[in-house]
C-alpha cells in the first residue's frame, strides 16, 4: 500500500528516507541540492520542500539558464535553480553573486542537478564555492527501478486517471502484467513508464490487461503538444486524487475549462448544464 505524502505516493524505503529528511532540512533553512536521473521527480521534491517552508503562500521562484542579474528576491522566498549543473561559468558567477548578496535574507535555496556538484567541481566543471554552498545538504532521488515495490500501485493509479480522461471503465491489471512492468529496466524512469501505461490502456480492447498486452517499445514515441497537455491534466488529477477543483487550481485554469478539456478528451460535447 502506497503511503501518501501529497506530492508523492510511495512505499519505497529509499524515497521515504529522502522525504523524511526534508522535514529536518527545512527547519534548518539550509540550501538543498536534489540530484538524480532524469524524470525521477526532482521538481516534485522541490515543490514538496516549498510546501514545508514557513511561508507556503509565496510562489516558488524558478531560475533557469540563461541566468541574468535581473532577479528580485525577498525574505521568505523559495528559490529553485533547475539543472544547476548545466549553468555556464559566467552564469555560475552571477548565481554566486546573487547568493552572497542575499546571505542575510531568509531564503530557502533549492537546486536540481543530474550529478553530484562536488564531483563536477573536483573535475573543474563547476565553481567550488557555489558547489560547497549548494551541497550543504543533498537529496538523491531514487530511480524508478529502485522503487520496484511502487510500480504495481503506480500502474493502477495512472491507468485509473487515463480511463477517467478517456471515459473508459476501470482497467484491471493481471499479476503477470504487473510483473512484466516490474521486471523491465526503466531507463527513462517515470516519463517512459507513464507513456507505456497510457498507450497500453488506450490500446486495450478488454478491461483486463495481461502481460502480452504491454508493448515496451512504445515508450520511445514522442508526445505532441496536445498529448503533453493531456499528460499535464492527468498528472494534476493524480496528485489531487481526481479532485477536479484542486486539479484545476494546480493547473492554473478554471474548473469550467478543466471540465471542457475532460469532455474533449472523451469526445463529448460540453453543455452549459454540465457545468452547474
Amino acid at each position: 500500500m502506497l503511503k501518501d505524502y501529497v506530492r508523492f505516493q510511495t512505499q519505497s524505503p529509499e524515497l521515504i528516507a529522502q522525504i523524511e529528511k526534508v522535514e529536518k532540512l527545512v527547519q534548518l533553512g539550509v540550501p538543498i541540492l536534489i540530484y538524480g536521473q532524469i524524470s525521477t521527480g526532482r521538481r516534485l521534491m522541490a515543490e514538496y520542500i516549498h510546501d514545508r517552508t514557513k511561508s507556503p503562500m509565496r510562489l516558488i521562484k524558478r531560475i533557469r539558464s540563461p541566468l541574468t542579474q535581473a532577479v528580485s528576491l525577498v525574505s521568505g522566498d523559495t528559490v529553485l535553480i533547475e539543472n544547476i549543473d548545466e549553468l555556464s561559468f559566467s552564469e555560475q558567477q552571477i548565481l554566486l553573486t546573487l547568493v552572497r548578496s542575499h546571505r542575510h535574507h531568509s531564503i530557502q535555496w533549492v537546486a536540481t542537478a543530474y550529478s553530484d556538484l562536488m564531483e563536477r567541481a573536483r573535475k573543474g566543471f563547476f565553481q567550488s564555492d557555489l558547489a560547497q554552498f549548494f551541497t550543504q545538504s543533498t537529496l538523491k532521488m531514487p530511480s524508478l527501478n529502485a522503487r520496484h515495490c511502487d510500480i504495481p500501485d503506480l500502474a493502477r493509479q495512472h491507468s485509473e486517471v487515463i480511463c477517467l480522461l478517456a471515459g473508459k471503465s476501470p482497467i484491471v491489471w493481471t499479476e503477470a502484467a504487473l510483473q512484466k512492468l516490474q521486471n523491465y529496466d526503466w531507463k527513462g524512469n517515470f516519463s517512459e513508464f507513464e507513456k507505456v501505461v497510457e498507450k497500453t490502456v488506450h490500446r486495450a480492447e478488454q478491461y483486463v490487461i495481461d502481460a502480452h498486452d504491454i508493448h515496451l517499445s512504445m515508450a520511445t514515441q514522442i508526445l505532441n503538444l496536445a498529448e503533453m497537455e493531456k499528460k499535464l491534466v492527468a498528472q494534476a488529477l493524480e496528485l489531487t486524487r481526481n479532485n477536479k477543483t484542486q486539479a484545476a487550481k494546480l493547473l492554473g485554469i478554471s474548473i469550467r475549462t478543466l471540465r471542457n478539456k475532460l469532455n474533449e478528451y472523451r469526445g463529448e460535447v460540453t453543455h452549459e448544464s454540465d457545468l452547474r
